[in-house]
């Protein structure tokens, strides 16, 4: 799947990168998919393309452009390049911020623009529903850190829905009921667990990617961005 490589300023004028997918018809709503914590590479071509196919432009920031990142061992028993530890929430808002101007500033997009993630990115979708309202919309997917963010749920002002894994082993059960728990009582926001999946369910290149649950989350996802278009 194609794609264009585009460059967008932040607010003090750096100048970001990023991948912009567009759909076939040129117009369409404008969706920020924020990648995990392994970063930005070919694999998210196959994550984005379902949303692409559903007639979204979707522009995926480089979230660590201007970080090094380490080597690790998954628990899967692959070396991977992760950028963990190596950069902080309040750049990547500033990244997500701009991003997110980028495609308001696009007249293919109408001025509507949706927020999606997955792991980092869905705890940010959690974060940017809270205190963006430039977002007309959020998706999170197993956020890793929602839980650290729940006093934030009260200032959530634009949709919100959280894709919650069965089994999460980046945070305890008690953590994740903790952010269920600050979404109850706030009428934009939606939760839904996906039984039997795992941290990762919906990125193609997990050794546990559940097919059945990335659809179902991603239809999920779609009614809500379709809703505010």
């Amino acid at each position: 799947m194609s794609y264009e490589i585009v460059k967008f300023p932040d607010a003090a004028g750096n100048q970001i990168p990023g991948w912009l997918f567009r759909p076939k018809n040129g117009n369409g709503m404008g969706v920020c998919k924020i990648h995990d914590i392994f970063g930005l590479r070919a694999d998210y071509e196959n994550v984005v393309k379902p949303f692409v196919d559903h007639g979204y432009n979707v522009l995926v920031p480089d979230m660590f452009y201007d970080v090094e990142p380490i080597d690790i061992i998954d628990p899967d028993g692959n070396k991977r390049k992760s950028y963990r530890g190596q950069s902080s929430v309040e750049r990547h808002l500033v990244i997500l911020a701009a991003a997110v101007k980028k495609l308001k500033s696009m007249p293919e997009t109408g001025g509507k623009v949706g927020v999606t993630g997955y792991c980092l990115g869905g705890t940010l979708c959690y974060i940017a529903a809270a205190r963006m309202p430039e977002v007309d919309a959020s998706a999170g997917y197993y956020a890793t850190s929602a839980h650290d963010y729940v006093n934030e749920a009260k200032n959530i002002k634009r949709p919100l829905m959280m894709h919650i894994p069965e089994t999460d082993r980046t945070h305890t059960p008690e953590d994740a009921k903790r952010v269920r728990d600050s979404l109850d009582p706030i009428a934009l926001a939606k939760w839904f667990i996906y039984p039997g999946a795992v941290h990762g369910f919906a990125n193609n290149d997990h050794s546990r990617f559940d097919p059945a649950a990335t659809e179902l989350s991603n239809n999920r996802t779609f009614e809500l961005f379709d809703s505010v278009k």
